[in-house]
């Protein structure tokens, strides 16, 4: 700013030494003209170089008045030039103090950012720290399924081990069920064979006495009027359970089957055992997986406490519509466990004499 007032007052000074040089030019030019006058007084001859040196007096005063019109208004623009210097000054002072209070607000922007950034590396070094803890937290994880895993896939495959081993034992048990079916149906007709025998034999005993007493020979053939064949007495089969009875001093109730086959009607008990008996026989025989969903349901086992009268009765109906299902089907009629069950051997082994 200083330099800027120099710089003025130098431009000053300049303007007033052109205006003072002007003005000794205006004199001077003034005693030319006053020596003009008196030459023009001397001689008539040199009248139009006076009037000539007076237009250029008047040209003189016409620019020197100029020249201090131009002096007065440098020193206008120089005193404009000092005020707005003061105001440039004042302006920069102003920045000053802005710059100094930005500088003081930086440094307290700093300090905080500092206190900030201390704060964000802690947080940064509670994460690294808790993103470690997790990571082995989830590697102990990891480490206890897999622990898991193999220890289910142990336990599974004991239990395949095991359910290997029960089918195999199934297979067997089966194996021996259907032996001992066996052994049992083939006991029974060795046992129905002989009652046949001793049937037979009493019969010809008989009609050898009334023979032998009307004058016959004892040793004649004993005629016996064959029954149907297997095929037409099986149609003709027709079973029902009328009552069930309990015998005096038993728990359990039996139950009175009425069996009409090729025109002789007979009755057997049958237990509830007998019953489901039967029906192992003839899932283990396949008929089940034959049929499908013609098959009976056998009626389910019931406890001791509930066998009064009225469940004998209700069993009994079941038992009944069980058994006549049973018959209904012909593949069934045909089954060698059925006839062991209704004891059909005797007569369809009479049907094919």
């Amino acid at each position: 700013m200083a330099r800027a007032m120099e710089e003025s007052e130098r431009k000053a000074s300049l303007a007033t030494a052109d205006a003072v040089e002007a003005r000794g030019q205006v004199d001077a030019l003034v005693a030319e003209a006053a020596d003009a006058r008196a030459r023009a007084e001397e001689a008539f001859a040199e009248m139009e170089r006076a009037k000539l040196a007076t237009e250029a007096e008047a040209e003189a005063r016409a620019a020197a008045e100029e020249e201090a019109l131009r002096c007065s208004a440098l020193t206008a623009s120089a005193t404009a030039e000092t005020a707005a210097a003061t105001a440039a000054a004042a302006d920069a002072e102003a920045r000053a103090a802005e710059a100094k209070h930005a500088s003081t607000s930086a440094n307290a922007s700093g300090a905080a950012s500092a206190m900030g950034l201390e704060a964000a590396e802690e947080r940064q070094g509670f994460l690294v720290r808790r993103v470690d803890e997790l990571e082995g937290l989830l590697t102990a994880e990891r480490a206890e399924r897999a622990a898991q895993a193999a220890a289910a896939d142990a336990r599974e495959a004991s239990m395949q081990h095991e359910l290997a081993a029960a089918r195999e034992e199934r297979r067997t048990s089966m194996a021996e069920v259907r032996g001992l079916v066996t052994q049992l149906d083939a006991a029974r007709e060795r046992e129905e064979t002989e009652a046949s025998q001793r049937e037979s034999r009493q019969t010809w005993g008989q009609q050898s006495d009334g023979q032998q007493g009307d004058g016959q020979r004892a040793d004649a053939p004993l005629a016996v009027p064959p029954l149907p064949s297997p095929a037409l007495a099986l149609d003709s089969l027709a079973v029902s359970i009328p009552v069930s009875e309990r015998t005096s001093g038993e728990a359990h109730w039996s139950y009175r089957v009425t069996v009409c086959c090729a025109g002789v009607s007979f009755a057997i008990l049958k237990r509830y055992s007998d019953f489901r008996t039967t029906h192992a026989r003839l899932l283990a025989n396949g008929l089940a997986a034959r049929l499908m969903g013609s098959f009976p349901v056998l009626p389910p086992k019931r406890g001791w406490s509930t066998q009064n009268e009225e469940f004998a009765e209700r069993r009994r109906v079941e038992l009944q519509a069980y058994l006549c299902s049973l018959v209904a089907e012909p593949e069934m009629r045909s089954c060698s466990e059925l006839h062991s069950f209704l004891e059909l051997g005797l007569i369809l082994r009479r049907g094919t004499m």
